[in-house]
C-alpha cells in the first residue's frame, strides 16, 4: 500500500513578487483567489480507462515539463495494470463569488474529466495524490480567465446543457468550438463534443451521503473492479477528502510574446478545492451513455484512453455508473510544485 506525503505548503512567498495591477471597476476578467461557489448541484459519472494510453498522454501534457523534477502516473488497479479510472462531472453553480473583492455573485457551469494521478518527486520514495483535470469546459468568460491566470485550469468556452435536478437527469451535453479536422479551409463551428443520455429508473433523489469522505469511499468501491481498490479508496479519500482540501494539479503557462513556441511562463501548480457546504447525493438510477464527437481540435477518448478504437464520427462509452450531489466550495491559494526558470 502507498503511504501518502502531508499537503505541502506553498513554495513561493507574495513578498517577492510584484503588486498585481487591478483592474476591478475598469472591467474585470480575472478575479482574486479564493473564490466561494456555493448552491451547487453536480452530477459525475465513473469513466474506465486504458491506463496506458492514459498515460501516454499525461506524459505528454505534465511530465514533459519538469524535466524529471516531477514526474505523474495514472493510478493502476490492482487486478488489471492496464485500467484506469476518472470521472466526467458537470457543476450547476448558482452563486459565484471572489472573497477578497465586493463585485457581485453570478451563476456558472462547467463540464470537466477528473483523473486521479500519482505525483512523484524526484528523491523522494513517497507519492502524493494529485487530480489532474486536463478537459474543462465553462459557459462564463469570467470563470474561464480567471481559471487559466491563477490556477492554470485548462478552461475553454461552451455552452453547458443540464438537467433542473437529479430527478430528470436524463441529458447533458457541452458543445464549445470545434475543428473537425485541421486544414487552412476548415471553419470552427458550434458542435456538441460530449451528450450523456440516461433513462430514468425514478430511483433515489433524496440525499443519503450525509458526508462528502462517504460519498467518496462509496464511489470507488462501487467501481466494484478489486477488494483492494476499496483499500486504496480508504487511504486515499479519507485522508485527503475529509481532513484536507482536494489537490488539483496543472500546468500553468502562458505563450511568449516573441515566440509563441515558447512559454515566457512555466509552472507545475497545485490548486486546493476546499468542500465548505455539504448537502448531499446519491448514486443515479437509470441506465446512462455518453457520446463523444470525433474531432482533431478535441481528441478526448483517444487521449483518455475510453476506448479501444474511436468512431469516424463519434464514439459511445458506457459509464460504470453515475452521481449526483449539491454543496458548496472554495478554490483556495495555490502552491508552486515546480517551476521553469
Amino acid at each position: 500500500m502507498m503511504r501518502l506525503l502531508p499537503w505541502p505548503g506553498s513554495r513561493k512567498k507574495s513578498a517577492q513578487l510584484p503588486l498585481y495591477i487591478s483592474d476591478r471597476g475598469h472591467g474585470e476578467a480575472s478575479f482574486a483567489a479564493p473564490l466561494r461557489i456555493t448552491n451547487v448541484t453536480a452530477y459525475g459519472f465513473a469513466l474506465k480507462a486504458r491506463r496506458h494510453k492514459l498515460q501516454a498522454f499525461i506524459d505528454q501534457q505534465l511530465n514533459a515539463a519538469s524535466d524529471g523534477e516531477l514526474r505523474y502516473s495514472a493510478v493502476e488497479v490492482p487486478c488489471d495494470r492496464d485500467a484506469s479510472f476518472m470521472f466526467h462531472c458537470y457543476n450547476d453553480a448558482r452563486h459565484c463569488t471572489p472573497e477578497p473583492e465586493i463585485i457581485g455573485h453570478m451563476p456558472d457551469r462547467e463540464a470537466a474529466f477528473l483523473i486521479p494521478v500519482w505525483q512523484h518527486r524526484r528523491g523522494s520514495l513517497l507519492p502524493q495524490l494529485r487530480v489532474w483535470i486536463p478537459y474543462l469546459f465553462i459557459d462564463v468568460s469570467e470563470g474561464l480567465v480567471t481559471g487559466r491566470e491563477v490556477w492554470g485550469y485548462r478552461k475553454s468556452f461552451a455552452k453547458i446543457e443540464l438537467p433542473t435536478g437529479p430527478a430528470n437527469a436524463s441529458y447533458l451535453s457541452c458543445e464549445p468550438i470545434l475543428f473537425k479536422k485541421f486544414a487552412p479551409d476548415t471553419a470552427g463551428q458550434w458542435g456538441k463534443i460530449i451528450q450523456v443520455r440516461g433513462t430514468s429508473r425514478n430511483g433515489q433523489v433524496q440525499p443519503v451521503w450525509t458526508e462528502y469522505q462517504h460519498m467518496a469511499r462509496e464511489l470507488i468501491e462501487r467501481i466494484g473492479l478489486d477488494s483492494g481498490l476499496a483499500k486504496v479508496a480508504d487511504e486515499l479519500f479519507n485522508l485527503y477528502l475529509s481532513k484536507h482540501p482536494l489537490p488539483v494539479i496543472n500546468l500553468k503557462q502562458f505563450r511568449d510574446a516573441v515566440d509563441s513556441s515558447r512559454a515566457c511562463y512555466q509552472a507545475l501548480v497545485s490548486s486546493p478545492c476546499e468542500i465548505i457546504d455539504w448537502k448531499g447525493g446519491h448514486f443515479l438510477d437509470g441506465d446512462y451513455e455518453i457520446e463523444i464527437a470525433t474531432c482533431d481540435s478535441h481528441q478526448i477518448v483517444n487521449d483518455l484512453g475510453l476506448a479501444d478504437q474511436v468512431g469516424p464520427d463519434s464514439t459511445l462509452i458506457k459509464p460504470l455508473y453515475g452521481f449526483w450531489c449539491d454543496m458548496g466550495f472554495r478554490t483556495l491559494a495555490g502552491s508552486i510544485e515546480w517551476q521553469a526558470t
